[in-house]
């Protein structure tokens, strides 16, 4: 079976209102620039590098408020500069073990 990235977006480096308002615009740009419905979405993992103040799972804060589905699951991986690739291992696994259709995966590097 073959496994393709899709997409990717950057963002410039600032200092966001909030990390979920960011994340939520690179949800939403990373959907549209794949050109996939967002109803294949089956599943957000973010890495975050520092979490402390943030509330409770980003990710899923981001992935509500980028116009996803709440039944979309979300969850954030916090392993400070290995989240980047934790998140990437997680989505290769969850695709390869679960089947999904399709998995956003980002991090936070704030």
């Amino acid at each position: 079976m073959r496994y393709v990235l899709l997409s990717v977006v950057l963002t410039v480096h600032s200092l966001p209102p909030a990390p979920s308002d960011l994340g939520a615009t690179v949800i939403k740009a990373a959907i549209e620039r794949a050109k996939i419905d967002s109803q294949h979405v089956d599943e957000v993992i973010m890495g975050n590098v520092l979490q402390a103040g943030l509330g409770q799972n980003p990710a899923r804060q981001a992935l509500l408020k980028s116009g996803l589905a709440e039944t979309v699951c979300g969850f954030t991986v916090n392993k400070v500069c290995g989240s980047g690739l934790k998140s990437v291992a997680l989505a290769a696994q969850a695709i390869q073990a679960v089947r999904r259709r399709a998995l956003w995966r980002g991090v936070w590097k704030i």
